[in-house]
């Protein structure tokens, strides 16, 4: 009887060591998921020199109108290899969308401009935060064929802004888009 009464003791004592283990595994797990994302400072939110919710006259005095066209309250100047929108339907309008798909001068506040490889996106940014079909992601980009989307949401802006950073089957940046999907 005594022999069984320790035998006991002993599975006792390991459960309990196993139970404090698989909670100590548990914890590091939570805490290093809770750190994946990285949103960007609303500083970063740039492209060009311009930021969202810049008006008109601003994007004006720096690169001039390009072509415009305007569809359904927006409005659109389109240089080499960019294009700047605006919401304008209610009065002067203000930039809701960047976005570049060549290495023409529009650059991220942190120097990211298309051509670069995604590799320094870690190094700057962070791990992206979302993928382009609204699921947040852990520790990989999203993929859409060969192509990469890195996305990262503004600080403090209840995920209505964000930047992405499209690549090609090289992992190269070939296009960046700054939204505000006000």
């Amino acid at each position: 009887m005594e022999l069984h009464v320790k035998i006991f003791d002993v599975v006792k004592r390991a459960s309990r060591s196993l139970r404090i283990c698989a909670c100590a595994v548990g914890l590091l797990a939570m805490a290093v998921t809770s750190t994946v994302s990285a949103e960007i400072a609303p500083e970063q939110a740039a492209l060009g020199g311009i930021t969202l919710g810049a008006p008109t006259s601003y994007v004006r005095s720096i690169y001039g109108t390009g072509s415009v066209s305007r569809e359904h309250g927006v409005l659109t100047y389109r240089y080499n290899g960019a294009s700047v929108s605006f919401w304008s339907e209610n009065g002067p309008g203000k930039v809701m969308n960047i976005d570049t798909w060549k290495n023409n001068g529009f650059a991220t506040p942190a120097g990211v401009t298309v051509g670069m490889s995604s590799s320094i996106l870690y190094d700057l940014y962070g791990q992206p935060d979302w993928d382009l079909n609204r699921r947040f992601i852990t520790r990989k980009p999203v993929y859409a064929d060969t192509q990469k989307n890195y996305v990262y949401f503004v600080s403090g802006s209840d995920r209505y802004k964000y930047l992405v950073f499209y690549t090609d089957s090289n992992d190269v940046i070939n296009e960046i888009v700054l939204h505000w999907a006000d």
